[in-house]
């Protein structure tokens, strides 16, 4: 069973380290995206170097599919293989949210393995799983991000409701959910500090990057 269990590990892993983020930026505007803004590989550095809210758009859309094909592809297949299937998809989450946050095809590019936060792709494969915890989460985050003007405020809220939340819904996820949650608040740990001393940027103050025009 295990090797079977390996196979959906690495290919999860591989799928969720495409960059991107990356890759647009340099198609976009050709500037290295790991040298703006946060450094990181995800949408709202994206925006930043870009100034778009479009490609901005255009990644969570692609990075939301490297966490969503993985689940799907778990549900048809752990079956077919004899593998438990709730097990099979925790296996195909984890590891395409490891891939994003820790890109192997980034070695080569930079020389090191570099990533972004895994919120779009823990939200594209949690819509995978079970639709109706990402509805809660975007629901959550939504509320205190228009309440705060903080979109990391939302981010971080997320992290703490859901594992309450699934707690009483699905017993049976809690502790997975709470794993997810826990390496998404690590990944935005670091900027903590500066929500709380309210120096973090507001989500209505406009970016000063913009994309040169030809």
């Amino acid at each position: 069973m295990m090797p079977k269990y390996l196979i959906f590990a690495m290919a999860s892993y591989l799928i969720g380290s495409i960059p991107f983020a990356y890759i647009l930026v340099k198609k976009i505007t050709g500037e290295d995206i790991t040298k703006h803004g946060t450094g990181n590989i995800g949408a709202m550095n994206v925006k930043r170097t870009t100034g778009s809210w479009g490609w901005f758009a255009l990644d969570v859309l692609l990075d939301g599919h490297k966490g969503i094909i993985p689940v799907v592809l778990a549900k048809f297949f752990a079956p077919i293989v004899g593998l438990d299937v709730n097990l099979t998809c925790y296996v195909a989450i984890f590891f395409a949210i490891l891939g994003h946050n820790y890109s192997i095809y980034m070695l080569p590019i930079k020389g090191r393995i570099v990533g972004g936060k895994g919120l779009a792709t823990a939200g594209g494969a949690i819509l995978a799983y079970n639709w109706t915890f990402l509805a809660i989460a975007l629901f959550i985050a939504l509320l205190v991000i228009f309440a705060t003007k903080y979109l990391l405020a939302g981010q971080i809220a997320v992290t703490i409701a859901m594992p309450i939340y699934v707690w009483f819904i699905s017993p049976k996820d809690f502790w997975f959910i709470a794993l997810i949650c826990l390496i998404i608040f690590v990944k935005h740990e670091p900027r903590l500090p500066g929500l709380l001393s309210g120096k973090e940027p507001k989500w209505n103050i406009k970016d000063h990057h913009q994309v040169k025009e030809d």
